[in-house]
């Protein structure tokens, strides 16, 4: 084994073991070199959360405040708006829309997966096998009981 000396603040034993960097055995002795990865990330989260939340408080204080009729009325394409002219909107709508959105996060999941394609073996293979047997079969089940027709 190598005897491996660092410079570290006073009090703090001189040998160190060099597997380990010396902010881990020492916290003393960290720079921004050893920082963990993510508090950057984090930080910058926060300074957006931060910057967003600051935008929004400063248009509800400093906006102007003129309430108007004319304004607050429903308003489509120059002429008011006189609402949905057939009732209430039908629920294919919605479950059309839930369908291909299921769909669309499926895609999501595929290209990350193409990248990784080959170092993934036959393991990540077969898993995004089961994957898309199991979106198929409810796509299949979506086709059969007849939710993907618009009537």
């Amino acid at each position: 084994m190598q005897d491996t000396t660092v410079s570290l603040p006073e009090g703090i034993p001189k040998r160190a073991n060099p597997k380990r960097p010396a902010c881990i055995q020492h916290p003393a002795s960290c720079t921004v070199a050893h920082m963990n990865p993510l508090i950057p990330l984090c930080v910058m989260g926060v300074l957006v959360g931060a910057v967003a939340v600051l935008f929004i408080l400063a248009s509800v204080y400093l906006g102007p405040r003129k309430p108007n009729p004319a304004k607050d009325s429903p308003f489509e394409c120059g002429f008011p708006s006189e609402g949905y002219d057939k009732g209430v909107m039908p629920v294919r709508f919605y479950i059309i829309a839930m369908l291909f959105i299921i769909f669309d996060v499926e895609l999501a999941f595929l290209f990350p997966w193409a990248v990784v394609f080959r170092s993934l073996g036959l393991y990540g293979f077969t898993e995004m096998l089961v994957f898309f047997v199991v979106v198929g079969v409810g796509f299949v089940y979506a086709w059969k009981i007849g939710a993907l027709e618009w009537e």
